[in-house]
């Protein structure tokens, strides 16, 4: 399946699916190691970067190299809405609210978006950072979002109403590529190509 870009875990952490540079979804069994469907071609043969499940498991977002992003219905892989447009670059990452009902996604144009699942329409652009989004990660509580990005910075963003919280978590030297919540909601720990790893206080401001 050529290069493996990104995978989600199934909230009941049964299954798992791998997004590929053949422009499919691969799905697997975390037990057994084996696949339980065939792969699902999407995106335009571009390839498959970033995938998230809703919190309950029943939608899958996906996000390609074609700069779309799209919602599955997991139980047969059919559509739901319609495609989300706007991006100009590829798509790094997608992650649900926890209710489902907000979608947000990062780009290689720089930009963060939130989008209204239902309606596929977005409600926040976000063009703070000035390069590459390579990861979003949810805080626990679903209130915040935090922002991994080339330009060495680390950002805290309020998932209502697009803005940013806090202070800018500066301190590494070269690219951010990933960025997580601790489970209690209170750390952040970040990773970079300058070696290290960061925790961060996510309550400062």
């Amino acid at each position: 399946c050529l290069w493996v870009n990104t995978i989600a875990i199934t909230p009941d952490g049964k299954r798992f699916v791998s997004g590929a540079g053949d422009s499919k979804i691969h799905f697997w069994d975390l037990e057994t190691r084996q696949a339980v469907r065939e792969p699902f071609a999407c995106h335009n043969q571009s390839c498959v970067n970033a995938l998230n499940y809703s919190r309950d498991g029943t939608l899958l977002a996906s996000g390609g190299g074609d700069r779309l992003i799209n919602i599955w219905n997991v139980a047969t892989m059919t559509q739901v809405g319609k495609t989300f447009e706007g991006h100009s670059e590829t798509i790094k990452a997608v992650v649900f609210s926890l209710d489902a009902e907000k979608l947000v996604s990062g780009s290689n144009d720089n930009s963060v978006r939130i989008w209204n699942v239902k309606t596929s329409e977005q409600i926040h652009l976000i063009d703070w950072h000035t390069y590459w989004i390579n990861c979003i990660s949810l805080a626990p509580d679903g209130k915040r979002f935090v922002t991994a990005v080339g330009d060495t910075l680390v950002r805290i963003w309020d998932l209502e109403t697009g803005q940013g919280v806090g202070e800018i978590l500066q301190g590494h030297s070269s690219w951010v590529r990933n960025a997580v919540y601790t489970p209690d909601g209170k750390f952040i720990i970040s990773a970079s190509d300058d070696s290290t790893l960061r925790l961060w206080d996510s309550q400062a401001s």
